[in-house]
């Protein structure tokens, strides 16, 4: 397997007569553990033929430095602007592939080609400590296709792909919480829920960013179904006209019409930042032209349908803005010394503090 540079990256896949563009692959360096997943593949064809962007002459100079390119092998080529993890590296990744270095890699099929979306823990309203209460969770994004009746708390780190033992240890500290559905409401994307077990506690309002939830989909949401995006603010003129259930209702009955009975539709009820940003992102990528990729995983992430199978490891992960009490203590803490015990504090309650040594002048005035 070999690499070029540019704005897409090309391969040289051995074993490749059954890649078909829009399949996902795995990349994995010879003696490493961590292959770099969800790879959609954007165009394949015979290894001497490049892609229309691409000149044929310095494709086949490139391909001149590569020998024993067996019959079975095929040219394929990843779009890098839309695959934001490869872009980030290609360079690197490009000189590690180049036919002169002696690194070896290997590819595979990816197993799985959509995750099930790992929503965050939110509350409407104070943070619940009755354990004999309901409570009212909302919805990132778009609610789900299917609720289930019940849905399980677990430390998000479940549904890492890869986890660090750091990580492995801290999600093994955190039970899970079992969580009766007593009610939903789409189209303001919340579900009543209450806790399931007689024992059980609320998790502390500390441990938020530790806690996820996903629905269990025992069958396919994704196949025959077409999605329906609606901005929510249209639900709010609803109210002085009347009830928002019947606009709602309406407005499926309208898709019902129009749509053949064997495929399934959803009707989406967005909020303006949700909606704002679905819509951005879905004209970028009517014009990218490229049916799979970072873009097209936005969309689905939106929807709640499904996300890149994928472990995002970049940026400072998850952190939260230290309240001043506790950053007080934080800080005072870390000044005594730089042994593990204190650094722990900082680690254990993943915090994001930045003191600054003196306030800007313009503040001052």
């Amino acid at each position: 397997m070999e690499g070029g540079r540019g704005s897409q990256l090309l391969l040289v896949l051995d074993n490749g007569e059954d890649l078909q563009k829009g399949q996902l692959i795995e990349l994995r360096k010879g003696g490493s553990p961590l292959p770099i997943t969800a790879n959609v593949i954007h165009d394949v064809r015979a290894v001497g033929v490049a892609p229309s962007d691409q000149n044929q002459s310095q494709l086949a100079e490139w391909l001149s430095a590569i020998k024993n390119i067996p019959a079975n092998a095929r040219l394929i080529s990843i779009d890098l602007t839309q695959h934001d993890r490869l872009k980030w590296n290609a360079d690197s990744l490009a000189a590690d592939l180049a036919p002169s270095s002696t690194g070896v890699w290997q590819w595979c099929a990816s197993k799985v080609w959509l995750k099930r979306v790992v929503h965050q823990l939110k509350f409407e309203g104070a943070w619940p400590t009755d354990p004999k209460a309901d409570a009212t969770m909302l919805v990132t994004g778009a609610s789900p296709p299917a609720l289930p009746a019940d849905i399980t708390l677990k430390a998000r780190i479940s549904w890492q792909f890869m986890p660090t033992n750091a990580e492995l240890a801290r999600g093994h500290s955190l039970k899970d919480i079992r969580l009766s559905v007593t009610a939903s409401d789409p189209m303001r994307g919340t579900l009543t829920v209450r806790l399931a077990d007689r024992d059980a506690q609320w998790p502390p309002a500390e441990q938020q960013l530790d806690y996820g939830w996903v629905v269990d989909n025992c069958e396919d949401v994704f196949s025959f179904t077409l999605s329906v995006v609606m901005p929510r603010r249209w639900l709010a003129l609803a109210v002085d006209a009347g009830d928002p259930r019947e606009t709602d209702e309406w407005v499926r009955g309208i898709v019902r019409e129009t749509v053949p009975v064997h495929i399934a539709t959803q009707v989406h009820w967005l909020d303006e930042a949700n909606f704002d940003n679905f819509a951005k992102t879905y004209a970028n990528w009517q014009s990218a032209g490229s049916p799979a990729g970072d873009l097209s995983y936005q969309l689905l992430r939106h929807l709640s349908i499904g996300e890149v199978p994928a472990d995002r490891r970049t940026g400072i992960g998850f952190v939260r803005v230290a309240e001043k009490s506790q950053a007080n203590v934080l800080v005072s803490a870390l000044q005594k010394g730089p042994e593990a015990v204190q650094v722990d504090i900082a680690d254990q309650a993943q915090v994001l503090y930045v003191k600054a040594k003196a306030v800007p002048y313009s503040l001052k005035r």
